[in-house]
């Protein structure tokens, strides 16, 4: 079949992976509260056909550290991220941090003092059911401990029959177990990112940011919102990129990918044109010495 003609081409572009050439900045693995390993991970993103992928787990780098040492010429570029839990204006949001030195020691220190406040806030949570009249033993405190697990920890002792039901049941106030914020003060957190050479997204933005907000979270540092993802209607994420560019800020977007289901890897992710926008420097990406990025001329992708 010739080269070049209209119809090699359309044969190429059907041949493609669906999520060709884009970018999912918001992913999680068993590092924190994912179902895929990173090798599983890097698999399923290989094959989708994504450009460039972050590995973002709560308040670890763990993930995101085994998935770089794994990828290989040609896979998708592979960013260092984190999902950090901070707290801003009374209320818990969540920060996507990109592309830091994951050896700079002030990032570890505080990214450990959030799990340790963690483990104390999952322990607490437990002993506040057991006051309620539950016999309920001990858990296995895994490395980033979240409300999910200790639903686990219901079903599997037979108090609930799933984690949704022990979620909403337990956790989300109706039972009167009250869960102690434990996250990092948003300005706090934003400074010990740009000192390890990354940048910040609001991850998610909860329905009560408004361009007030998000005025105010540019002032505090925050570069990017993330406007693509699989929670947002399409007014949603029109609103939120016409805010982000009101306030001289990028977006972001990623799948929230936490294990098998409707947000596989890929199903919300961005353009190669809005990745582009965001405050990279060439070193984040992580890409072999001998290898561009797929977007570039000759890239191999």
């Amino acid at each position: 079949m010739p080269r070049g003609q209209p119809f090699t081409r359309m044969c190429q572009l059907l041949a493609r992976p669906r999520h060709y050439g884009r970018a999912d900045l918001h992913l999680h693995t068993t590092a924190s509260d994912g179902n895929y390993s990173p090798p599983d991970l890097l698999d399923l993103a290989r094959r989708s056909g994504l450009a460039a992928m972050a590995v973002t787990d709560h308040d670890t780098l763990e993930g995101g550290r085994q998935t770089l040492n794994l990828r290989r010429a040609g896979d998708p570029a592979v960013i260092l991220g984190v999902e950090i839990s901070v707290t801003w204006q009374g209320r818990d949001l969540h920060l996507l941090a990109y592309g830091m030195d994951g050896s700079d020691e002030a990032l570890l220190a505080g990214l450990a003092a959030i799990r340790q406040r963690r483990v104390t806030r999952l322990l607490g949570a437990l002993n506040q059911i057991r006051a309620r009249g539950l016999e309920i033993p001990d858990m296995v405190m895994p490395t980033v401990p979240g409300r999910r697990h200790l639903a686990q920890h219901l079903v599997a002792t037979g108090h609930v029959a799933t984690v949704q039901q022990g979620i909403r049941r337990w956790l989300l106030g109706g039972a009167g177990v009250r869960l102690d914020a434990f996250g990092m003060p948003l300005p706090e957190a934003v400074e010990m990112v740009v000192l390890a050479g990354g940048f910040c997204s609001l991850a998610h933005p909860p329905e009560w940011i408004a361009m007030e907000q998000v005025t105010g979270l540019a002032g505090e540092g925050v570069q990017a919102l993330e406007a693509e993802y699989p929670d947002f209607s399409a007014k949603r994420v029109a609103q939120l990129k016409t805010m982000a560019a009101a306030a001289g800020m990028s977006v972001t977007g990623g799948s929230d990918c936490h294990g098998p289901g409707p947000r596989a890897p890929g199903c919300r992710s961005l353009s190669q044109e809005d990745f582009l926008k965001l405050p990279w420097n060439t070193s984040q990406w992580n890409l072999k010495p001998e290898e561009k990025a797929c977007w570039e001329p000759s890239g191999k992708n």
